[in-house]
């Protein structure tokens, strides 16, 4: 994708490390999608994930391609290599200006889980992050947990399912042998086996 890139007016950023995408991953895309009068999601791979680091077993332009073999099939779900060619630290702030400023996008949804929204006062520029977007927070834990100093009604809480899925727990699979069939989708588990990823 090139900087003049447009998307729909109404967008949902999903982004992450994507190390690699999982099934829960597409779940929740999809969930957002048919709970909310949003068209399409974007799923943006970071380059470098400023909170947490990058496993070893992939680079940057596999965790790309798995992502893109994951959403390829989905006309709702759209994809951006924007992190890799801008390189340095993937800060949110920074894609949001992008999309809002170059790609036209006039209402933007973030999605993040309630896990990064405990820490989400550490962000860059974070108080600029909920002026500029709607913060969309999906479930990770079976019991809401709400956030001090972010007000309730600058979000929207998402009631998804909570799939105990993790990239963590995939690489767990394969460096122990153990299949990540109906974890992944399949052509993302091809991608992987052919290209032996995450086994050391």
């Amino acid at each position: 994708m090139n900087k003049t890139q447009q998307y729909p007016e109404r967008l949902c950023l999903f982004g992450g490390s994507f190390d690699p995408i999982h099934n829960g991953h597409l779940i929740l895309a999809q969930y957002v999608l048919n709970n909310l009068d949003i068209p399409r999601i974007l799923f943006m791979p970071a380059y470098t994930p400023p909170h947490k680091p990058l496993s070893e077993g992939a680079t940057f332009q596999q965790r790309y391609e798995m992502t893109r073999l994951a959403v390829g099939n989905n006309n709702s779900f759209l994809l951006s290599d924007y992190e890799i060619r801008r390189k340095g630290v993937s800060y949110t702030i920074d894609t949001i200006n992008h999309l809002l400023e170059e790609c036209e996008v006039k209402d933007l949804y973030l999605l993040i889980g309630e896990d990064s929204l405990e820490e989400f006062m550490t962000w860059k520029k974070y108080d600029k992050i909920i002026d500029k977007c709607t913060l969309t927070v999906f479930r990770r834990f079976f019991r809401e947990r709400k956030t001090p100093h972010i007000n309730e009604e600058q979000i929207i809480r998402l009631k998804n399912p909570i799939i105990e899925i993790s990239s963590t727990f995939i690489r767990e699979c394969l460096q122990t042998g153990k299949s990540i069939r109906y974890i992944v989708p399949p052509q993302v588990e091809d991608y992987i086996q052919k290209n032996r990823l995450y086994l050391s």
